[in-house]
Order: C-alpha cells, then sequence, then structure tokens
C-alpha cells in the first residue's frame, strides 16, 4: 500500500529530472520504488522529463488522472498476474500431491503380503512372481523418493 501511494506521489508531483527510478518487489509481495535498484528483479519506471530542465512540467487535472489512472491499472495488472501465479502454484502442488496418493498407494498394494497379480488383456489374472515384484518395488520406491519428498 506504501508502494502505491509513493507511485501516486510521484506521478501527481511531476517528474524527477535526471534521476533513474527503480521499481521492485521483494519476496513478500511488497513492492518498492527507489533511486537504486534493490533487488535482481528491479526495473526501471520510464518517467517523462518535462520541457526545461529541472522545473516540472505543468500538467493539468485530466492528464493527472490519466497518469494515475494508468497507474492503478498497471498495479492492478500485477496483482492479477500475482493470483494467476499462485493458483498456478496451487494447481502444480495439488497435482503432485494426488500423484504422490496414488504411489503411496501402490507401493502399499506392493507391499501386501501374499500373491499380487495384474489383470490381463482378456481379464485373466497375471500373478506377478517375486523377481517381478522386486523390480516394480525399486521403480516406484525411485517415483516415490522423487515426487512424495516430505
Amino acid at each position: 500500500m506504501y508502494g502505491v501511494l509513493m507511485a501516486v506521489v510521484f506521478l501527481a508531483a511531476g517528474s524527477v529530472a535526471a534521476e533513474n527510478i527503480y521499481r521492485w518487489t521483494d519476496g513478500s509481495g511488497q513492492v518498492h520504488y527507489g533511486s537504486r535498484p534493490g533487488a535482481d528483479n528491479a526495473r526501471e519506471v520510464m518517467v517523462e522529463e518535462s520541457p526545461v530542465s529541472g522545473t516540472p512540467a505543468p500538467a493539468s487535472g485530466q492528464q493527472r488522472r490519466e497518469r494515475q489512472q494508468r497507474l492503478l491499472e498497471s498495479f492492478e495488472r500485477d496483482r492479477e498476474f500475482k493470483r494467476e501465479q499462485a493458483q498456478r502454484q496451487a494447481d502444480e502442488q495439488a497435482k503432485i500431491t494426488r500423484a504422490c496418493k496414488d504411489l503411496q498407494s501402490k507401493w502399499r498394494w506392493l507391499n501386501h503380503p501374499g500373491p499380487i497379480y495384474l489383470r490381463g488383456e482378456n481379464g485373466a489374472r497375471e500373478y506377478l512372481e517375486e523377481a517381478a515384484r522386486q523390480k516394480q518395488k525399486t521403480k516406484l520406491r525411485q517415483q516415490l523418493d522423487r515426487y512424495c519428498r516430505q
């Protein structure tokens, strides 16, 4: 919120002559502005210079409102991007969780004491021999280690 206020103040007050302004987002999602980049993701904000160096260009109320509106739209796009990114991360995490549960279920099935079988193409039971069972357990253990780190 503070970053939004500072940006509006910068735009409402006119442009800053001969100085670069940088915008970056910290690890907690807070937007910052400054004369020096504060992070690797800092990018330079383009600020219009006044026609006469050292004096701010007079801006009409309409121009200020338009600049403020563009700034607000930019912030809304940033917020929407962050929401979409969070949703993609949540979807990916849900996918990994489902895959992990499926792998754990298969692990329990392979470790069941007694004979284990698969259904063949004709629907008949095809029992796994111990060597095939161990081979599948080895392959499944690798997948569990990869997807189900907890």
